[in-house]
C-alpha cells in the first residue's frame, strides 16, 4: 500500500458530478479511502499518503481520524511521525509568512492579536497581508499543537515535545523538532 494506491482508490471512490462539485466530491472519496484504510488497519500507508500529499500542513482535520486511533492503539511512533512531521511544515509555513513581520519586533501576542479573518491560505494573494499571514499561520500552529498535546494526554504520554514546540514559538524563536 502506497500513495498511488491511495489516490487509485480515491478517483475509484468518486462520483460523477460537475466541476462546481468537484471539491466537495473529492473531498468525500478523500474521507471514505482514509476511514476504509483506517478500518483495514493500514495506518503506516495512510501516514505516508497523508505526509506526502499535505504538504502545506493544513492536512490536521483530515488526520484527526487516524491520529486518534494511532493513540489510542498505541501506534506511538506512527503517532508521532504523524505530529511532528506536520507540525514542521506549519513552523516552516510560519516563519516563511512572519519573515516580512520580523523587524516590527512583534511579540508572539501581538501576532496572535492580530485578526486572521479572510486570509485564504490558497490564494498568494493573501499573504501580501503578512501580519495576517502570520497571524493566520501561528493560530493553526498553536491549534496543531493542542490537539497534539490531548492526544498525548489521552493517551498517558509526556507533553513534553509539544510544550517545548510551544514555548519556544511563543518567544518567536524556531523550535528543535
Amino acid at each position: 500500500m502506497g500513495t498511488a494506491q491511495f489516490f487509485r482508490e480515491t478517483h475509484a471512490v468518486m462520483r460523477d458530478g460537475t466541476e462546481a462539485d468537484y471539491e466537495q466530491r473529492m473531498q468525500a472519496a478523500y474521507d471514505t479511502v482514509r476511514d476504509d484504510w483506517i478500518a483495514r488497519g493500514e495506518y503506516a500507508a495512510l501516514v505516508k499518503a497523508i505526509l506526502g500529499n499535505w504538504t502545506s500542513g493544513n492536512c490536521v482535520d483530515y488526520m484527526l481520524p487516524l491520529s486518534a486511533k494511532l493513540a489510542e492503539e498505541g501506534h506511538e511512533a506512527l503517532h508521532d511521525q504523524l505530529w511532528t512531521r506536520t507540525i514542521k511544515r506549519q513552523v516552516e509555513c510560519f516563519f516563511r509568512a512572519y519573515a516580512p513581520v520580523r523587524q516590527s519586533k512583534l511579540s508572539a501576542e501581538d501576532v496572535l492579536a492580530i485578526d486572521p479573518a479572510g486570509f485564504d491560505e490558497f490564494d498568494i494573494n493573501s499573504y501580501f497581508d503578512a501580519p495576517k499571514a502570520s497571524s493566520f499561520m501561528l493560530h493553526r500552529l498553536l491549534d496543531s499543537l493542542a490537539s497534539w498535546r490531548a492526544e498525548r494526554v489521552r493517551a498517558a504520554r509526556t507533553t513534553a515535545l509539544p510544550d517545548n514546540i510551544e514555548a519556544s514559538l511563543r518567544m518567536l524563536r524556531r523550535p528543535r523538532i
